[in-house]
């Protein structure tokens, strides 16, 4: 095997001769290739997972047709079960909320609407406040318990 050296700004080896510029330009030809071939996307590609990814923790389903859709097609899944509860499309004011904390439990019973992101954030903040508080409790039973003895 022989040894790739960098040499201003050129990778080179023995068989290859890589610059940026040959890379972009086969990065080229392969967006090209994809872009005329539309077996490479969506169900026929080959990173297809049925619709369904994670981002930042919550789950979000491939919906091209809807309204609110991001610009590759997917939406929250929260948002989709909520508005399947109440029957329509949710305003973009309109906050789901998870009860229980976590981003991936889509169970309705899990998810509660909030009218603004205002009522939405003082909900949170109370729960925060009372967090704290219980702490506290316990931290002052803790110290009760040892000095009782």
């Amino acid at each position: 095997m022989q040894k790739e050296y960098f040499i201003g700004n050129r990778w080179k080896c023995g068989r290859h001769k890589r610059t940026p510029e040959t890379l972009s330009k086969q990065s080229l030809a392969a967006k090209r290739f994809r872009k005329n071939n539309p077996d490479f996307y969506g169900v026929h590609g080959t990173n297809w997972k049925g619709g369904r990814i994670i981002r930042e923790g919550y789950v979000m389903i491939r919906k091209t047709d809807h309204p609110k859709a991001e610009q590759n097609g997917y939406v929250y899944e929260h948002r989709l079960i909520m508005e399947k509860k109440i029957g329509r499309y949710l305003k973009s004011l309109e906050v789901v909320h998870h009860i229980n904390g976590k981003k991936n439990d889509n169970r309705i019973e899990n998810l509660e609407l909030h009218s603004t992101p205002l009522s939405h954030n003082a909900m949170e903040n109370l729960i925060k406040e009372n967090v704290k508080l219980k702490k506290e409790i316990q931290k002052i039973r803790r110290l009760y318990a040892v000095s009782s003895l």
